[in-house]
């Protein structure tokens, strides 16, 4: 197996995306796995998860989303989208990797896998392309109301008048991630939300020091707002084909899946969308990032178990 960094160009605004690919020792390839990581995440975090896959005969892709890892280091601390429809860039950008995917693997089913924010941008992907996928696998995904999406997209405006479009916004990062972590305040630990390993949450300390501070600016909170509206609307989700397959899976001390409710809301949209293939995993005492969980080899598992069907 063979880990390999190339960069792929966006056509629409000709920017560079720092893709991974992980490669398979065997000719014997079982299918592609594409993944899209969170927010102030990057793709070599999955590297574990990905040689996982790659070992089982998988090869594996994964990009750092716009102002993350690399990309971070020489835009400095700053997390922002683009210009203009800052959200449907990021989605853009899995586009452009699908095209390269199927171009260098025409004949092999390609999965995309979405953890968290990287979720959004996969649902997003699913409305308007699901033809070019052949399932989709949501990881740690959220449910909003139209209130706490309008909120944010209000407040974000009120910002951007002011001045602060591409600055750093303390305020807003409170109101949207300040929340998760406060049914573990126990711990001492800001970082425990995503995981019950305090391995994991030290190596994310180590790895966040290393990339440099990151803060979303408020044109990049307001955008992400708005793809979560997009998302969850209706008249949006009916456009994914009605049999692609959808697995979603989460912690069940999960806070942005609101331990399990929000992924069962989710759920229910995919349902009333007619989408005939749906399945919910919520793994109980697991928290956000379940893929960096103590008992993540039971996650691993069931993803591997899910895609080779």
């Amino acid at each position: 197996m063979v880990v390999k960094k190339m960069h792929i160009i966006n056509p629409k605004d000709k920017k560079s995306i720092i893709l991974y690919k992980w490669t398979v020792d065997s000719a014997d390839i079982k299918g592609v796995i594409h993944i899209v990581h969170g927010a102030l995440e990057y793709a070599k975090k999955y590297d574990h998860f990905a040689r996982f896959l790659s070992s089982r005969g998988y090869v594996v892709f994964a990009h750092n989303q716009r102002g993350h890892g690399e990309h971070t280091q020489k835009a400095g601390k700053l997390i922002d989208f683009g210009e203009k429809e800052g959200f449907s860039n990021l989605v853009g950008d899995v586009l452009a990797i699908n095209k390269h995917i199927k171009k260098e693997y025409p004949t092999q089913k390609l999965i995309l896998l979405g953890h968290s924010m990287g979720s959004f941008v996969s649902r997003y992907f699913a409305i308007n392309y699901s033809e070019r996928i052949d399932k989709l696998i949501l990881v740690g995904t959220v449910y909003t109301t139209p209130l706490a999406v309008n909120t944010i997209i209000s407040l974000s405006s009120i910002f951007q008048v002011i001045g602060y479009s591409k600055k750093g916004n303390r305020f807003l990062e409170a109101i949207v991630f300040g929340q998760f972590n406060i049914p573990f305040l126990i711990e001492r630990d800001m970082l425990s939300w995503l995981t019950s390993s305090v391995e994991e949450r030290d190596k994310h300390r180590l790895e966040a020091k290393a990339l440099g501070p990151k803060i979303f600016t408020t044109d990049a909170f307001k955008e992400m707002f708005k793809g979560l509206k997009y998302i969850s609307e209706p008249n949006n989700i009916i456009k994914i084909r009605k049999n692609l397959p959808i697995y979603i899976i989460s912690g069940g001390q999960d806070a942005v899946g609101q331990y399990g409710k929000g992924i069962r809301k989710v759920y229910q949209l995919f349902k009333e969308a007619k989408i005939l293939d749906v399945e919910v995993k919520i793994y109980k005492n697991m928290r956000h990032e379940i893929l960096n969980e103590q008992r993540k080899h039971l996650v691993y598992r069931d993803v591997l178990k899910w895609i080779s069907k």
